[in-house]
């Protein structure tokens, strides 16, 4: 069993991991609120106004339909085969 003063010190490195992992997401989600075109202008405030240009200007309903459809076809494709593939490998003998 591990010594319980152990156990602060692996909290604390796996909350700095976690911290790592999801620093660059939580950029990403900010700059997309921040306002202006650039994002080394520094900070100019938060707005919805890049996300009104995204549905207003581009296809963009119409991308996360092709993406959708292209995932689930994917995810079924690959259903069938490895069920298949299990089939086959429980019923038949392999050298």
């Amino acid at each position: 069993r591990m010594k319980s003063a152990k156990y602060p010190l692996i909290h604390a490195y796996l909350l700095f991991c976690l911290s790592l992992s999801l620093l660059p997401s939580v950029l990403v989600l900010l700059a997309s609120f921040q306002r202006g075109n650039s994002l080394l202008a520094g900070f100019q405030g938060l707005s919805l106004s890049n996300y009104q240009r995204l549905l207003s200007e581009t296809p963009f309903l119409r991308w996360m339909l092709n993406t959708l459809l292209v995932s689930a076809t994917a995810a079924v494709v690959a259903l069938l085969v490895t069920t298949l593939a299990g089939y086959a490998f429980a019923r038949l003998r392999f050298p």
